[in-house]
């Protein structure tokens, strides 16, 4: 039986949230996976209780968490169902995600094709999605797993078997939403829930102006995340998330403070690109963990790319008109002040979590 643990490098720190990563890879008869989550979503822990935070209680989950993965997850190849064995448990780390090594032994002599039923957070989780990558043959592949995406086919992997006793989410027929699609839609999520990108892109806008102004500052933002965006999902450039995220809350609170002050609108497209590489980074954290080479991950970059820059369209279009209607008049200094102080508020209490998350791992 080949080690699991060998075969992939150490993941990031990020807490991963409802975000989680499922790396597998076909080796012979067999179909590797390595799964990343947050540790307390974990099945079996009671409601509002920490994730474990030591080596014993993680150990002590093991064989729940082989029935976890059994109950939630199928693997089939030649039209045969694989037998699951958990090799290794690893964690609870800084960030409290765990890993989960297991291994799928399949009834076949060589694996042609591989058929993939995943979902175990769907029990825990409404909003989970989890970035599967998969190496097969010499080749890679990638999707992203959903409430309404639990299925993926790659290759002749026989007709498909009806397990005993499986869920529904098991029995449902194959969805036929397209990687690229998948990662559109996990591009335009990330957008819509990433709230301290989206508070930097609205302080950013406070600075009124024309549509040439507005235009100028959006696409100086676009630019920049995509370029840092790109060179980080590809492994040309690696930071670690943490001071990543601080940074981004930095950039927040240092527009509001410039909007307060009545100070940089003239180079605000400057500023905001400067400031977009970083939050290029941010994005690119949600990639970066994929076990995907770098001529593997192109279409999904472009995919999820496109996917932020449709969210992030789609605010503007939406919050853009708004402003234009409270920044004008007598009122429209104070409605700036108001709403400047509160995003300004809400970058300095990021900040210092994030800050103090850092000096705390740092122990």
């Amino acid at each position: 039986m080949l080690g699991v643990a060998a075969r992939y490098p150490p993941a990031a720190s990020a807490h991963l949230g409802n975000i989680s990563y499922a790396d597998f890879e076909v080796s012979g008869s067999e179909v590797l996976l390595r799964f990343r989550y947050a540790a307390h979503v974990t099945p079996g822990l009671p409601a509002g209780q920490p994730a474990p935070s030591t080596r014993a209680r993680v150990l002590a989950m093991q064989s729940g968490i082989q029935r976890w993965l059994a109950a939630t997850s199928t693997v089939e190849a030649g039209g045969k169902p694989c037998r699951l064995e958990i090799e290794n448990l690893i964690g609870p780390d800084a960030s409290e995600n765990l890993q989960v090594l297991a291994i799928w032994t399949c009834h076949v002599p060589e694996i042609e094709g591989v058929r993939i039923n995943f979902h175990p957070l769907a029990a825990v989780l409404d909003d989970w999605q989890t970035i599967a990558s998969l190496k097969l043959g010499g080749q890679s592949y990638s999707t992203v797993l959903t409430p309404g995406a639990t299925h993926w086919t790659i290759g002749n992997a026989g007709p498909e078997v009806a397990l005993a006793g499986s869920s529904p989410a098991a029995t449902a027929p194959p969805q036929t939403t397209s990687a690229f699609g998948r990662f559109f839609a996990l591009g335009v999520h990330h957008i819509w829930t990433g709230y301290d990108h989206l508070l930097f892109l609205l302080a950013v806008l406070l600075a009124g102006g024309g549509l040439a102004r507005l235009a100028g500052i959006v696409t100086s933002f676009t630019l920049a995340h995509s370029i840092t965006l790109g060179a980080a999902a590809m492994g040309l450039v690696r930071l670690p998330v943490a001071p990543v995220e601080a940074a981004i809350a930095l950039s927040i609170l240092y527009v509001a403070a410039e909007n307060l002050l009545d100070l940089g609108a003239d180079r605000r497209a400057l500023v905001t690109f400067g400031f977009g590489l970083i939050h290029g980074f941010g994005f690119a954290s949600v990639l970066a963990e994929t076990a995907l080479p770098a001529g593997g991950i192109l279409v999904p970059l472009l995919a999820f790319n496109l996917g932020v820059e449709a969210g992030q369209l789609a605010v503007v279009v939406v919050v853009v008109p708004g402003l234009s209607l409270l920044l004008r008049g007598s009122s429209a200094r104070r409605v700036k002040v108001v709403l400047s102080a509160l995003i300004a508020l809400a970058g300095a209490v990021w900040a210092l979590e994030r800050i103090a998350a850092i000096v705390g791992v740092g122990r």
